[in-house]
């Protein structure tokens, strides 16, 4: 949800921001019936549903499914846990609020407007954002470049910490 308040901040106030570098964010999060590089509305359903009946498995499961078959999945699962139920489990109407936040905004049809260069970082295996909504995005604004990263999901980050650095360096540099 990061990434769509970022983009928002750059095509609402664009002389305060010179780049953007979006990591496994997408323009619009839900498909629609022009847009089928996002999550279905019946995945997003399901996972308000299990946030209302049992919101600690429902993280799990998420949690579960950005390791899932990642080198070192394990080791990635027990950092995303400890981030996550860090200080408790998150406020549930807080988690309802940026499902439905995910659901509502569609950008694209701003993204023409975007003024400054724009780096998407993506994971291969990204189960949230695919690899063809960057290709997607890449052909709405002038200036986007993709970058995906092989075997990663969701968190590029925490799966391919010094791929994800240096391409950040390279999208904060150029």
């Amino acid at each position: 949800m990061g990434g769509l308040l970022a983009q928002r901040v750059a095509l609402d106030a664009p002389q305060r921001v010179r780049r953007l570098v979006l990591t496994g964010s997408n323009a619009c999060f839900v498909q629609r019936p022009d847009w089928p590089h996002a999550m279905t509305p019946a995945a997003l359903a399901k996972f308000a549903t299990g946030l209302a009946t049992d919101p600690r498995a429902t993280l799990e499961r998420f949690i579960a499914l950005e390791t899932l078959n990642l080198p070192n999945g394990r080791a990635h699962l027990r950092v995303l846990r400890e981030i996550v139920f860090r200080h408790g489990l998150p406020a549930t109407a807080a988690l309802e609020d940026g499902l439905a936040i995910l659901a509502a905004n569609d950008l694209r049809d701003e993204w023409p407007r975007l003024a400054c260069p724009v780096r998407l970082l993506l994971g291969q295996r990204d189960a949230l954002v695919p690899v063809a909504a960057g290709e997607a995005l890449a052909a709405l604004a002038a200036d986007v470049r993709v970058q995906v990263f092989r075997h990663a999901t969701h968190a590029p980050f925490l799966s391919h910490p010094d791929e994800f650095h240096a391409a950040l360096a390279t999208a904060l540099h150029d």
